[in-house]
C-alpha cells in the first residue's frame, strides 16, 4: 500500500515554515536549526546576532506546537481577553528547565487560516502544583510573535531585553554554599593505645552475679564496660576496643581515669594522624572512635544515641506529661529558641506520642582532614523511649514543608550545641569544630527571580528567620 502524507504531518511542516520564515525575516537576523531527528522535547535551536550580524553567543532551544484544528492543542481559550492554554508534558517540562540553555515554547495557531504564531520562555515553572502527567502554560495576546516588531532580542535574549525586564538575567558574581560538612580537629593531639587486662570469658561468667548479666555473644565494648562495672567504675563513651586494645584520647598513664583499671603495659602513644595512617583497618576504627567521643559531647548536651534509627535526638524530659515541650535557647545572628521536644497524648491509646528534635552523623576523611557530617531530621517516640512505627509517616509531612533555610537553621542549630560551654557544661578537650566548610562557586542562583515565581506563602517559608522556622516546626507534628 502506497504510504500517504498525514495530516498532522503537513500542519507540523506549516508551523515549522512559518517560524522559519519569522526567524530569516527578523532584524536582526536569526538563525533557525532544526533537529533532524530523535528528538527529546525540543524541535530545533536559534542563535542570536546584533545589527551587524556579529552572533551574540546566545542559543535558545525551541519546541514548537502546530495546530489547524479546535480540538488540538489550544485549550481553555478565551475570546475575550485571547488567552488561551497549552498542555505540556510533565516529563517534556522537567527535560526543558533541566536544560543550560533557555527553552522557548512556540504556539503556531492556523485554525481558519490565522497563520499566528505565540512564544513563551520557559522559566521557574513549580512542578509540584501541577497535574500527573501535563503542565498548564497559559498565552496571551502579549506572546503574539509580529513580523513587523523586530523586537524578539528584547523579548527573549538575557543580554539585549531592557524593553522587558522581566526575562530572566544572568546571574553574576559568587555564590556561597553552606555545607553540611563541619570540620574535626585534634586540640591535644594525642591518643592512647594499650592492651585489656582482663580475660573476657571470665568478666562475661562473672557478670551473671551481677544485675547486668550478658551473655557469650556480647561485643567486646560491652564486655569492657562489664569489666568496668564489677570494679565498681564506670565511664562515658569516648573509647574504643581493637585487637583486645582499648583506644582512648585519655591518658591511660594517669591512675585516676578508670580506663587505666581494665588495661596494662605497654602504654603506647600516638598522633592522630600516626594512628589512621598505620593502614586503612585502623583508619576505619579511628572513624568509629571519633563518633563515641561525638555521643560523648552530645549526651552531655542533652542527646541520646539511638543504635535501633541510626541517630542523636533529644532525650525525652522526665516524666513525660501532656503538652510536655522543651525548648533550647541558642545564638544564631541573635538569640532564639527552639522547641526541641513536643508530647501529645492519646487517651485512645493511652500513649504519648513524642516529637525528638535528631540528627545522623557520618565521619568523613578528605586529604588527611576529618570532617563531621550532619543530617538534620526528627523522630517519634512512644512515651519518650521507643521508636514509634509510623514515626516515618509525621518526620516525611514535617520534612517535606521544611526548605533551605529551615535545614540552614537546624544544622546552625548542632553546630551550636556541639561547641557550647558556660560555667556548668566544659569544653571538651579533644576535640574541636571549625565550622561548617563554605565553597565559592560562580554558578549563582539569582534569588529575586527565583522567588517571583513561588505563592506568597512559600516566600515566607524560603526566607524564614530562625524565630519563624521554630515557630513552624512546632506546628507539624500531630
Amino acid at each position: 500500500m502506497t504510504k500517504t502524507h498525514s495530516q498532522t504531518k503537513v500542519t507540523e511542516n506549516k508551523g515549522i515554515a512559518r517560524f522559519e520564515s519569522y526567524c530569516a525575516n527578523h532584524i536582526p537576523q536569526i538563525s533557525w536549526r532544526p533537529v533532524p531527528n530523535d528528538d527529546i522535547g525540543i524541535d530545533g535551536e536559534v542563535e542570536l546576532y546584533d545589527l551587524d550580524g556579529k552572533p551574540l553567543a546566545e542559543i535558545l532551544k525551541v519546541q514548537l506546537k502546530s495546530t489547524e484544528r479546535d480540538k488540538g492543542y489550544i485549550k481553555s481559550e478565551n475570546p475575550h481577553n485571547g488567552t488561551f492554554i497549552f498542555y505540556a508534558e510533565k516529563a517534556h517540562v522537567e527535560y526543558w528547565q533541566k536544560l543550560a540553555n533557555d527553552v522557548l515554547l512556540v504556539i503556531y495557531d492556523n485554525r481558519d487560516n490565522k497563520n499566528l504564531l505565540y512564544a513563551k520562555k520557559i522559566e521557574n515553572i513549580d512542578l509540584r502544583n501541577t497535574g500527573i502527567k501535563s503542565v498548564p502554560i497559559k498565552f496571551d495576546p502579549s506572546d503574539l510573535l509580529s513580523g513587523s516588531q523586530n523586537d524578539f532580542l528584547q523579548r527573549f535574549s538575557r543580554l539585549h531585553n531592557d524593553a522587558n525586564p522581566t526575562i530572566r538575567p544572568i546571574a553574576e558574581g559568587q555564590e556561597i554554599l553552606v555545607s553540611n560538612l563541619l570540620k574535626i580537629t585534634f586540640p591535644a593531639n594525642a591518643i592512647y593505645v594499650a592492651p585489656l587486662n582482663y580475660d573476657r570469658d571470665e568478666i562475661i561468667r562473672d557478670s551473671w552475679n551481677t544485675d547486668k548479666p550478658i551473655g557469650h555473644s556480647a561485643s567486646n565494648r560491652v564486655v569492657a564496660r562489664s569489666a568496668l562495672n564489677q570494679k565498681g567504675k564506670n565511664f562515658g563513651s569516648d573509647w574504643a576496643i581493637h585487637k583486645k586494645q582499648l583506644i582512648t584520647f585519655h591518658n591511660l598513664n594517669d591512675e585516676t581515669i578508670s580506663l587505666s583499671t581494665i588495661v596494662e603495659s605497654p602504654i603506647d602513644e600516638f598522633t592522630p594522624e600516626e594512628f589512621y595512617t598505620l593502614d586503612d583497618d585502623y583508619k576505619n576504627v579511628f572513624k568509629s572512635f571519633l563518633k563515641f567521643c561525638v555521643q560523648q559531647i552530645l549526651y552531655k548536651a542533652g542527646y541520646e544515641w539511638r543504635p535501633d534509627e541510626e541517630l542523636f535526638r533529644v532525650i525525652a524530659p522526665f516524666p513525660v506529661n501532656k503538652n510536655k515541650e522543651l525548648k533550647q535557647t541558642w545564638t544564631g545572628d541573635k538569640k532564639a529558641e527552639r522547641t526541641v521536644f513536643k508530647a501529645k497524648y492519646y487517651e485512645k491509646t493511652t500513649k504519648y506520642y513524642c516529637q525528638h528534635f535528631a540528627f545522623s552523623i557520618d565521619i568523613k576523611e578528605f586529604n588527611n582532614e576529618w570532617f563531621l557530617c550532619i543530617n538534620p531530621t526528627w523522630t517519634v517516640s512512644i512515651d519518650g523511649k521507643q521508636k514509634s512505627k509510623v514515626a516515618y509517616k509525621t518526620v516525611k509531612a514535617m520534612k517535606r514543608l521544611e526548605r533551605n533555610k529551615s535545614v540552614y537553621n537546624h544544622l546552625r542549630f548542632i553546630v551550636y550545641q556541639l561547641s557550647y560551654t558556660d560555667l556548668f557544661r566544659f569544653a571538651y578537650p579533644y576535640l574541636s569544630f571549625d565550622g561548617l566548610e563554605k565553597f565559592e562557586t560562580d554558578v549563582i542562583i539569582d534569588e529575586i527571580e527565583w522567588l517571583k515565581s513561588e505563592e506568597a506563602e512559600e516566600i515566607a517559608v524560603l526566607t524564614d528567620l530562625e524565630e519563624q522556622t521554630a515557630n513552624k516546626n512546632e506546628n507539624t507534628l500531630f
